[in-house]
């Protein structure tokens, strides 16, 4: 086999590998759900009927993935407003947020969810004195 043979069949090999990269990466970003929030509408946050599990397990999803894949990333939702928000979340802090959520009861789990991520990222950093 010669030179130009051989970078010709790496070259294919790595166009290949690219465009399979391309595809997971697209579907991984098309195949996520964005949490919604329900709008308060003047009530205080209290007065909402505490998350369910399919959603409690839809906002950590964003958690679990980043402790999963040991990468900073963005977690994204749709807020009260209706407007899409997303907040970069480090494995830290993100494994902090597992940690608290896996600790505390199934009551409490569904009052945290009640929160968007930044809410949940704060009563979790302050559950643990930080």
């Amino acid at each position: 086999m010669t030179d130009t043979e051989r970078t010709s069949e790496s070259f294919a090999d790595t166009v290949e590998q690219a465009a399979v990269i391309r595809q997971a990466a697209q579907r991984t970003r098309r195949g996520a759900a964005i949490p919604k929030y329900p709008p308060l509408n003047g009530a205080p946050l209290s007065a909402l009927s505490p998350a369910t599990e399919q959603e409690q397990a839809e906002r950590m999803n964003g958690f679990r993935k980043i402790v999963a894949e040991k990468q900073f990333q963005p977690v994204r939702w749709i807020d009260r407003d209706g407007k899409r928000r997303s907040l970069s979340v480090d494995l830290t802090t993100a494994s902090v947020v597992c940690q608290v959520y896996d600790s505390i009861s199934p009551e409490h789990r569904a009052r945290l969810c009640k929160f968007e991520p930044i809410g949940i990222v704060r009563v979790a950093l302050a559950l643990l004195g930080r």
